[in-house]
C-alpha cells in the first residue's frame, strides 16, 4: 500500500509541474538605478528585473513614457540578448530621449522583420553620430519622422538601407540641423507617396547625393517644404523627378540661399494646387531650367519667386519684385511672354563630321557668324558662333561655349567690301583652316561662298564635349532672291567630291552621284 501511495503522490507532483508555464522572452526597457541609462532586453526576466519602464512597449517605444524620465536618460544600451530578437516595429523606440549622447551595441538590433520605423530616433537631440549601415530595411513601409529633431547629428550612415517598400518619408530628416552631407544614392523610392518636409531645416547640409535612376518620385503626391531651409545646399539634382502625381509644392525650395541653378525640366504640374513661396528667398538663384509654361496654372502661387533677385530668364528677362507669382513661371520668350525659366541646353556628346557650313551676316549683333551642320541635320547645328570686326569672339545666347583655341586660322571678309569687317577667329574650340583661295566673290554680287576645313573639339555649357575628328570640306553659298527658277548654278572644289548647286532657289548637294536636300532627303 505504501508503494502505491508514494507512486500516486509522485504522479500528482508530476502533473502539477507540467501545468507550470515557462515565461516567454519579450522586448522591454529598464532603467539603471540612477535613471541615466536605458537598456533594452530580450529575455524572460521582465517580471523580476528592477526599474522596468512600464510604459515602454515594443509597439510604442518611449511614446508614452513621461518627459521627465526620458530627459534624465543620457545613454541607451542594446543588451546582447537583443541579438535574438526579431521585432516587427521600432516605432518611437528612442523617441524624445533628448539628452542621450550614445546608443551602445546598436549592431545587436536586427530589423529584418520591421515594417514601421516611424519616429524611431525623433528628438534624440544630443546624438552626434549614427551608423545604421547594418539595418535590414527590406520590409519597412514607413520611415516618417525617423530622424526628425536630431539637431546635433553630424554623421549619419544609411548606405545599406533598402527602401524598395517604403511608402512614407515625410519629415524623415527634418531638423537634422548639423548634418553636412547625406548619401541616399542607394535609396529606391518607387513606392514612396509622401516626401513633404523630408529635408526641411537641414540648414548645414552642403552635399545631398541621390541617384535619379533610383530616387523615383512617380508615386509621390506631396513635396511641400521638401528642401525648405537647406541654406547651404549649393547644388541639387532634381532633373529626374517625376511630379505628375504631386498636388503641392508649397515652399519646396524656399530659403535655399546657396542654390544658383535648378533643373526642373522633368517637372509636370498638372495636378499641383499649391506653389506658394516655392522659390522664396533663393537669393543666389540665377537659372531655372524648364521648357514648360506654368503661367496658366490654377494653383495658388503667392510670392512664388519673392526674393530671387539674381534670377534671369533665358531671354534675359530679369527678376522684377512686381512679378513674383506663376505668371512668370514660363520659358522666357515662349509664345512671346516674358518669364524666369530657361530652356535646358540639349547635350551633344558625339563625334561627327560637318558637311555644310554657313558664313552669314548677323543683323542682331552686326557681325559675321558661322553655323556648321551635318548633312542630315540642318535644323540642329553642330555649333554657332559670331566674331566681332576685331576678331574677338562675342558672347552669344547659345547653348555652346567655345574655348581652347591654339591657332588663329579662320579669316573672313565682307562679301561686298573685303576691306571691311575683316577678322580672325580667336579663342574658339573649333580650329578652322581656309582651303584653296579661301574667298570667292561674284562681281555681280549674286553669291558668296567659302571653302574650309574643320577639326578640333568643343563643349557646351554643361561640359558635354562634341568632337570633330576628321576635317571635312564644305561650301557656303548665298542664294540671292532674284535667282531665276529652274537654273542650276554649280560650284565645286577641286579636292572634294561634294557638289552644291542652286535649283529653284534651293541649295542642293550632290554626293556620290546622288542629290540630297540639306535635310538629307534623297531626291531625283
Amino acid at each position: 500500500m505504501k508503494k502505491i501511495f508514494l507512486f500516486s503522490l509522485l504522479g500528482l507532483i508530476g502533473i502539477g509541474s507540467l501545468q507550470t508555464v515557462k515565461a516567454e522572452s519579450q522586448i522591454y526597457a529598464a532603467l539603471s538605478p540612477d535613471g541615466k541609462t536605458m537598456t533594452l532586453y530580450y529575455d524572460e526576466a521582465k517580471s523580476t528585473r528592477p526599474n522596468v519602464l512600464a510604459n515602454w512597449t515594443e509597439d510604442m517605444g518611449t511614446d508614452y513614457v513621461d518627459g521627465a524620465t526620458r530627459s534624465a536618460v543620457t545613454s541607451i544600451v542594446i543588451d546582447g540578448s537583443m541579438a535574438d530578437a526579431r521585432p516587427t516595429r521600432t516605432y518611437s523606440w528612442f523617441y524624445g530621449v533628448e539628452n542621450a549622447t550614445s546608443i551602445i551595441n546598436l549592431s545587436d538590433l536586427h530589423t529584418d522583420n520591421v515594417t514601421n520605423m516611424n519616429y524611431m530616433f525623433m528628438n534624440c537631440k544630443k546624438l552626434t553620430s549614427l551608423d545604421l549601415s547594418h539595418f535590414n530595411t527590406a520590409n519597412v513601409e514607413n520611415m516618417r519622422d525617423m530622424f526628425d529633431g536630431c539637431n546635433e547629428l553630424v554623421s549619419l550612415n544609411v548606405s545599406g538601407f533598402n527602401t524598395a517598400n517604403v511608402k512614407y518619408m515625410s519629415n524623415m530628416f527634418y531638423r537634422c540641423r548639423k548634418l553636412q552631407s547625406l548619401d541616399l544614392s542607394d535609396f529606391n523610392t518607387e513606392k514612396v507617396e509622401d516626401m513633404s518636409w523630408m529635408f526641411y531645416y537641414c540648414e548645414a547640409l552642403e552635399s545631398l547625393t541621390i541617384d535619379n535612376s533610383q530616387f523615383n518620385t512617380a508615386n509621390v503626391t506631396n513635396m511641400e517644404y521638401m528642401f525648405c531651409d537647406c541654406e547651404k545646399l549649393a547644388s541639387l539634382d532634381v532633373s529626374g523627378f517625376n511630379t505628375e502625381k504631386v498636388t503641392t509644392m508649397e515652399r519646396m525650395f524656399s530659403y535655399c540661399y546657396a542654390l544658383t541653378s535648378l533643373d526642373l525640366s522633368g517637372f509636370k504640374i498638372g495636378n499641383v494646387t499649391k506653389m506658394d513661396y516655392m522659390f522664396y528667398a533663393c537669393h543666389l538663384l540665377e537659372k531655372i531650367y524648364c521648357d514648360g509654361d506654368w503661367s496658366g496654372t490654377t494653383a495658388t502661387s503667392d510670392d512664388m519667386f519673392y526674393g530671387c533677385e539674381n534670377l534671369v530668364g533665358g531671354n534675359n528677362t530679369a527678376y522684377d519684385e512686381n512679378y513674383v507669382n506663376a505668371a512668370y513661371a514660363i520659358q522666357d520668350g515662349l509664345n512671346g511672354k516674358p518669364g524666369y525659366f530657361t530652356k535646358k541646353p540639349v547635350p551633344q556628346t558625339k563625334s561627327m563630321t560637318p558637311t555644310w557650313g554657313e558664313l552669314g551676316w548677323d543683323e542682331l549683333h552686326q557681325q559675321w557668324g558661322l553655323t556648321s551642320y551635318e548633312l542630315d541635320a540642318s535644323d540642329n547645328p553642330l555649333f554657332y558662333f559670331c566674331v566681332g570686326v576685331d576678331g574677338v569672339k562675342e558672347t552669344m545666347p547659345t547653348s555652346f561655349v567655345l574655348s581652347n583655341s591654339t591657332d588663329d586660322n579662320f579669316i573672313f571678309a565682307d562679301a561686298v567690301n573685303p576691306e571691311d569687317f575683316q577678322g580672325v577667329v580667336k579663342d574658339a574650340a573649333i580650329t578652322v583652316t581656309v582651303d584653296g583661295s579661301g574667298y570667292h566673290y561674284d562681281a555681280v554680287g549674286a553669291k558668296y561662298y567659302l571653302l574650309a576645313k574643320f577639326s578640333g573639339e568643343m563643349s557646351d555649357a554643361d561640359g558635354n564635349k562634341l568632337i570633330v575628328k576628321e576635317p571635312a570640306n564644305f561650301i557656303k553659298l548665298f542664294v540671292p532672291s532674284d535667282v531665276a527658277t529652274g537654273v542650276d548654278e554649280m560650284l565645286k572644289s577641286s579636292n572634294t567630291e561634294i557638289l552644291k548647286f542652286v535649283r529653284d532657289g534651293q541649295i542642293l548637294i550632290l554626293r556620290e552621284n546622288k542629290i540630297y536636300t540639306l535635310q538629307g532627303q534623297e531626291i531625283e
